[in-house]
């Protein structure tokens, strides 16, 4: 009974001992800020290394590009994840969605033409446009689909069913 009086006590001791030094380190979930994923409105958004116009210019965006935000850094800038490091932008240029970059009218013969989540079939249909109607595009890089903004979201029409694209420029 006194030997395992004397090992409750060394274990006691000696675990509260290590325990009073050991702190959990913070899980990455309470470190990583939430970031913001929005959309350069200029061909030339400057990427600076601090929130000054006179800063140094370290890259740039172009106009629709995507822009993490990691948070309001003031009235007038916001600070963000550009090459993994914290960099700042003029908030005057960065909106929460891409702008318009061209037009083009939905050709379908009659039908109306899914706007999906993706740009694929693969992805859900979340709109649809009837035929002949004009839209604004904000990207027509990709030969095949198109980017849209429907009803405040992203979302992209097969682009063999649009009539241009016509610059809106």
């Amino acid at each position: 009974m006194k030997k395992l009086s004397k090992w409750a006590i060394a274990t006691a001791l000696t675990t509260s001992a290590f325990g009073l030094s050991y702190a959990a380190a913070p899980s990455s979930a309470t470190q990583a800020q939430a970031a913001t994923v929005k959309y350069s409105q200029v061909d030339h958004l400057n990427i600076r290394t601090s929130a000054s116009t006179k800063a140094k210019v370290v890259g740039q965006y172009k106009r629709n590009s995507k822009v993490t935000v990691i948070k309001s850094f003031n009235s007038k800038w916001y600070q963000v994840s550009y090459k993994g490091v914290k960099r700042y932008v003029s908030k005057a240029y960065v909106k929460k969605l891409p702008v318009a970059v061209a037009l083009g009218y939905v050709k379908t013969g009659g039908a109306n033409l899914n706007i999906r989540s993706g740009p694929s079939t693969k992805y859900k249909v979340i709109g649809s446009y009837k035929d002949g109607k004009l839209i604004s595009l904000t990207s027509y890089d990709n030969a095949k689909w198109y980017q849209v903004v429907y009803k405040g979201k992203i979302g992209y029409v097969s682009a063999k069913y649009v009539h241009g694209p016509f610059d809106a420029l």
